[in-house]
């Protein structure tokens, strides 16, 4: 069987796109010696990828996404490989693609987050594209022979809005990477890096894009809560690339008076970044909505306790191994927060729960069960 595989978020800097890319891949590459498989990257990751199996090879299609080109020159692209299947990672299936394929949902944010607050765009050009990625979207998941998602709520918001059969939609739960995450504390390096990004503990992080529907407006505000009860100062350490809604978030940060209780950390690497956990006194994620949650698996992993929101699917992925918190209610933000930061034994208490859930997620276990629905839908 001859899989082909959009890979062009692959990597770490496609966020959580570009790691669920880049752990199916390494994974299957790993467990499959049967299927051949056509890996199609944008420039700069063909460069960079080196396949470790023979029955890899890879394609270049620098086509970006969410353009005319994936619409119009991608599936020719596509067509003249006659692939037997081929794997989309994302909703942006093109809409003249005529060929058997499965597609990963990994959430319906912009089907619930959609409105100026949520882009940068001029208005009549957001309504276009919002207008272009609700028809692209809605064909995908029509025209797939099975969707994968990364939770059951992702899984029952798919079946309510497009009266999918459940037998089409099935959960492959990604996963944290223990390798990276779980390795022992170094004071020395450490205390470097608070030094450059000037943190002093004890402080709170939470890493990922700045979207609104992350909530971190409300987080600011629930650490100048923590600080102001406490009288103590609890800096909130935020990890994420900068783009306009980091500079938005910054903005306001400088308007709420929390410019010295937050330290806007911008891209850090996961060798880096598990180190601030290690210094940590919890991971917070206040977002609205989610299809998964890496970020929490991941601090988990590192031994970090998790302060969560009880929206979407977090409470799915992370079970009793978080303090959970109404995210739209910035009290009962702070107050999870200070009981976790001001209290060791809780601290102590997340952590054992926190190892013990996250060593139930497996990218392997997530690759054996995608390449069950290849198989499957070969069949169809």
């Amino acid at each position: 069987m001859k899989i082909g595989i959009d890979a062009r978020f692959y990597g770490p800097h496609g966020t959580g796109l570009g790691r669920y890319i880049q752990k199916l891949i390494d994974s299957l590459a790993h467990i499959d010696q049967k299927n051949d498989y056509l890996i199609f990257l944008r420039k700069k990751s063909y460069e960079s990828f080196t396949p470790i199996n023979p029955h890899f090879r890879k394609i270049l299609c620098d086509i970006p996404h969410y353009s005319l080109r994936e619409q119009v020159q991608m599936p020719y692209l596509l067509q003249r490989e006659n692939c037997d299947l081929f794997h989309f990672g994302h909703f942006n299936v093109p809409l003249m693609y005529r060929g058997p394929f499965v597609v990963t949902i990994h959430d319906m944010i912009k089907h619930d987050f959609s409105g100026l607050s949520a882009t940068t765009r001029a208005p009549l050009v957001y309504a276009l594209k919002h207008k272009g990625y609700l028809t692209v979207f809605s064909s995908g998941v029509k025209r797939a022979r099975k969707i994968l998602v990364p939770s059951l709520y992702v899984k029952t918001q798919l079946i309510k809005r497009f009266s999918l059969t459940e037998d089409l939609i099935v959960v492959t739960y990604e996963a944290g990477d223990p390798d990276s995450f779980s390795i022992p504390q170094d004071d020395k390096k450490e205390n470097e890096l608070l030094t450059w990004y000037d943190i002093t503990p004890p402080f709170v992080i939470s890493v990922g894009n700045m979207y609104p529907y992350k909530n971190l407006e409300r987080l600011i505000l629930a650490v100048k809560a923590v600080s102001k009860e406490t009288k103590s100062k609890v800096q909130l350490a935020l990890v994420g690339a900068r783009d306009v809604f980091r500079d938005r978030l910054e903005q306001y940060a400088k308007e709420k008076d929390t410019s010295d209780l937050v330290r806007f950390c911008g891209f850090v690497p996961d060798s880096d970044l598990v180190h601030l956990f290690h210094r940590a006194s919890c991971y917070v994620f206040p977002s609205l909505s989610e299809g998964f949650g890496i970020p929490a698996i991941e601090a988990m992993n590192a031994g970090l306790p998790v302060v969560s929101s009880n929206a979407a699917a977090l409470p799915e992925v992370i079970g009793d191994a978080a303090v959970y918190f109404d995210p739209t209610c910035i009290s009962d933000m702070s107050q999870a927060i200070k009981k976790v930061v001001f209290d060791t034994k809780e601290q102590e208490r997340l952590k054992t729960l926190g190892k013990k859930k996250a060593a139930t997620y497996s990218w392997e276990k997530m690759a054996r069960e995608t390449l069950n629905v290849y198989e499957t839908s070969t069949r169809a």
